[in-house]
């Protein structure tokens, strides 16, 4: 009969990318419902903290937030020009792309190794 220590007993370890993950569901999520977004920006902020595993995870999904609403909006002003319904489509399309690569990346454990660019897909 073997006893098992506890001190050599596996522990589970808490995912790094947890907080990560669930700021990429919030940011997909409020491109449905838009309030969700607007938590993910927030909790971002929050849980952002420089040399933690995520972090860049956190400023790609901060200043997607902020280009998205910079987009939308815009997209809304000229949308009397008709030019504004496109605006707002390739903006949502943008957000989505970079969400799902984001989360994906995420998923995979690894970092983004450029998180100020403004192209579709997370490196």
């Amino acid at each position: 009969m073997t006893d098992i220590n506890p001190t050599t007993a596996a522990t589970p370890q808490k995912d790094a990318y947890f907080e990560t993950k669930i700021v990429y569901g919030l940011f997909l999520g409020g491109l449905v419902f838009g309030p969700l977004a607007l938590g993910a920006l927030i909790y971002a902020y929050v849980a952002r903290k420089e040399g933690q595993p995520g972090a860049t995870h956190l400023s790609f999904v901060i200043r997607s937030c902020w280009f998205g609403i910079a987009g939308m909006v815009l997209g809304m002003f000229t949308a009397l020009f008709l030019i504004g319904f496109a605006i707002v489509g390739v903006t949502w399309i943008w957000l989505v792309v970079r969400g799902i690569s984001g989360i994906r990346t995420a998923f995979e454990g690894r970092e983004l190794s450029d998180s100020k660019s403004l192209g579709f897909i997370a490196k």
